[in-house]
């Protein structure tokens, strides 16, 4: 939808009715926001609002809505066509809040982040409206940050792969190729050569096209019988996953069993052995390792990477007490000294990384907030690097943290 975009937060000439419903939620250890009742009329949610299931909101005229579904999934119609979605249905009870660091975030009852603007670190003061040119869009004061489709920092759709997200049995792929690609297409399962890895892929805004997708390895299987010959991974009947060398020889297997067993890539990074009966058998354990602008790290959560080599976990872990940590074979090697639980860490769109407190308080920064959108976070070989385009603007070690 190329329409124009017209409103402004400050001043508003039209009158928002919400009435104020009294359930509340909370996040980021005890952040307590309350409810927007979507009543007829109500057309844009402020910061610490919310839509709760069967809630909506209507732009002034009444021809579109925006609707929290029970079904989870958070759907734009213009009369019984939808026109937007943001395909996570499956999730019921799951609701939508605009927190206060300008991230509109859509969250599963078990507190999981399903969805978002990517917008953290766009402020406090921001409105998301139900436009009547059918436009849901998000404002902070002066400018529009997101609308509905891809967020506006990011200037290129991310790159498509063609390979399938599941090996069922009997099934075999033959390197140098992509063999796996998880549905989100942030993750392939890559077998080049005689190397098996599963591959990270970030896009930021840059404006050199060759600079904007960035990838990396964040785990890799340790080999016997290494050849730089083209292997094939193979799905085999017993149940087991094997990657073979160039000359048929089994360098890897998951050591699984079972009839009907089947591998498959997901949208969290991790390659998984499901049995049949949908029971996973083994796991990779891989995760997300990179944060591209409008990121959030929430608590208790992490990044991390597996180095082939001497197979040694990187991992950046935002600990319940409000401290973020670098840790590199299980020791700490960097962190951020902050200690108010519930805190949260964001790679903002201006390229600034900032650890908040739940009451919104910026805690500690990278200092990088001249770098803008086209930054990526890395976790990896027992650094973490905020890079732009081939170098890096902050890096923190067991030595010290600098900014490049």
């Amino acid at each position: 939808m190329s329409k124009l975009l017209v409103h402004s937060v400050a001043g508003r000439l039209r009158v928002v009715v919400v009435l104020l419903a009294l359930a509340t939620v909370s996040l980021f250890g005890g952040v307590t926001a309350t409810s927007a009742s979507a009543s007829a009329g109500t057309s844009e949610l402020d910061t610490g609002e919310m839509l709760i299931s069967g809630q909506q909101l209507h732009d002034d005229v009444g021809t579109y809505r925006l609707v929290m579904q029970g079904d989870g999934n958070l759907v734009e119609y213009q009369g019984s066509v939808v026109e937007w979605a943001s395909r996570t249905a499956g999730h019921p009870g799951a609701h939508l809040i605009v927190q206060g660091d300008g991230n509109v975030v859509l969250y599963s009852v078990q507190q999981k982040a399903l969805w978002s603007t990517r917008t953290a670190g766009a402020g406090s003061v921001v409105a998301l409206v139900m436009q009547d040119d059918g436009n849901v869009v998000l404002y902070r004061p002066g400018r529009a940050i997101w609308k509905t489709g891809l967020p506006m920092l990011q200037v290129a759709p991310p790159r498509q792969f063609l390979a399938p997200s599941t090996l069922t049995a009997g099934q075999s792929a033959q390197g140098s190729a992509d063999t796996l690609a998880a549905p989100s297409n942030r993750f392939t399962l890559d077998l080049n050569g005689g190397l098996l890895q599963i591959e990270e892929h970030a896009f930021v805004a840059d404006p050199n096209p060759n600079l904007r997708e960035h990838v990396m390895a964040i785990w890799a299987p340790p080999l016997v019988n290494y050849s730089s010959v083209n292997g094939t991974l193979v799905m085999q009947r017993d149940g087991n996953l094997v990657m073979y060398n160039g000359a048929g020889r089994a360098s890897w297997s998951t050591r699984t069993s079972g009839s009907g067993n089947h591998a498959t890539l997901q949208d969290d990074g991790n390659l998984v052995i499901y049995s049949a009966a949908g029971h996973a058998l083994w796991a990779s354990g891989s995760k997300r390792a990179m944060m591209t602008p409008g990121d959030v790290l929430a608590v208790g959560t992490s990044l991390a990477s597996r180095d082939q080599m001497d197979q040694q976990l990187t991992m950046l872990s935002m600990q319940t007490d409000g401290n973020l940590v670098l840790y590199h074979a299980g020791k700490p090697q960097w962190s951020t000294r902050t200690f108010a639980a519930g805190s949260h860490l964001a790679l903002q769109a201006d390229g600034n990384l900032v650890v908040y407190a739940p009451n919104g308080r910026a805690m500690w920064s990278s200092h990088t907030a001249n770098a803008g959108p086209a930054v990526v976070l890395e976790v990896i070989g027992s650094e973490l690097t905020l890079d732009k385009g081939m170098g890096y603007v902050f890096l923190a070690d067991s030595h010290s943290a600098q900014r490049g």
